[in-house]
């Protein structure tokens, strides 16, 4: 879990730096108009909170049916009990989804902002 919150967290930040370089004019013209460094960077960090939602949403689709797909067939295969009744009635996989989502998102609006807050900071 570590792990992934790492990879989204540096997407995250990569994203927010090379969308920082992309708009550095228009960023200069901002400061020059008087906005704050705060005001600039949530158009970024919302894009990436938008990101990270739709990324997570994603990846707990397809653990979603990973965990359907993998459900044994007919029988055949003999799991342990807590594992035989997941299925999509099973209330822990649906939180597990929904948390991840919701973690993905957070985790990557963080990230975003912070970076362009730092980096309009060494700009000033």
């Amino acid at each position: 879990m570590a792990a992934a919150v790492a990879l989204i967290a540096a997407a995250a930040v990569f994203a927010a730096r090379m969308a920082l370089t992309a708009r550095q004019s228009a960023i200069e013209l901002f400061h020059l108009l008087g906005a704050d460094d705060g005001d600039i960077a949530w158009p970024f960090a919302i894009r990436a909170l938008r990101l990270g939602l739709l990324g997570g949403a994603i990846g707990a689709a397809a653990a979603v049916l990973t965990v359907l797909l993998l459900r044994p067939v007919g029988g055949l295969v003999q799991l342990p009990a807590p594992t035989a009744a997941t299925g999509l009635s099973d209330w822990r996989l649906w939180a597990i989804a929904i948390g991840a989502t919701l973690i993905a998102g957070l985790v990557s609006l963080a990230g975003a902002r912070l970076t362009v807050l730092r980096r309009l900071g060494r700009l000033s």
